[in-house]
């Protein structure tokens, strides 16, 4: 089977840089494939507060001030430094809308699954039968977590994907912390859809 292509765009890029990875949102997340048909809000959507965006005018306010005054005192080093504060407002605001947005939903069925895919500024809407995936897979990631008494932290965790040959269309099945019951669970969710057990990492 050839893969499928897989082309990223600058913004969508962008998010994928700027943005905590799919796991780590979804953390902690455990989907058992023996009851289907079963629908996952893998990652909910979050609008944005009023109160945030009040409070994301009043950083701008002051920012186009300083820019209009530059402008009628012709002072360039005035207008340079509004402009990049305003740009640095935006671009937060920007993340910050780009994260309240984000919705991924997938609704396991008997022999097909259905997803909603509205992550890095995307928005589709597919489906497909099991033996379109590769297998389902176990592989060991690290995500920042606050530990009582101590500061940010990179824990260990292990994630469980139905894979697919383009990445976009990869499926979360799993992100919690390390434990051998992960992959076993794993190896149960294989079977019970039909696919390969393509193999996974324990501490």
């Amino acid at each position: 089977m050839t893969p499928e292509p897989f082309h990223a765009g600058i913004r969508e890029t962008a998010l994928r840089n700027m943005l905590r990875a799919p796991e780590d949102l979804a953390y902690p997340l455990v989907t058992d494939l023996h009851d289907r048909p079963v629908t996952m809000e893998v990652i909910s959507a979050q609008p944005s507060g009023r109160l945030q965006k009040v409070f994301s005018g009043l950083l701008l306010f002051p920012g186009l001030l300083f820019l209009i005054l530059g402008i009628i005192e012709g002072n360039l080093a005035l207008i340079i430094i509004t402009l990049f504060f305003c740009a640095l407002v935006g671009l937060v605001f920007w993340i910050n809308a780009a994260r309240s947005n984000m919705l991924w939903r997938i609704s396991w069925q008997d022999d097909t699954v259905e997803v909603t895919d509205q992550r890095w500024g995307r928005n589709s809407h597919w489906s497909a039968p099991y033996t379109a995936f590769t297998g389902i897979a176990v592989r060991k990631n690290r995500i920042m977590r606050n530990r009582s008494g101590s500061p940010r932290t990179a824990v260990p965790i292990q994630v469980t994907e139905l894979v697919h040959q383009n990445p976009q269309k990869t499926l979360l099945l799993g992100s919690c912390d390390p434990c051998r019951g992960v992959e076993t669970r794993a190896r149960a969710s294989a079977q019970h859809i039909g696919v390969p057990f393509l193999g996974g990492k324990t501490w």
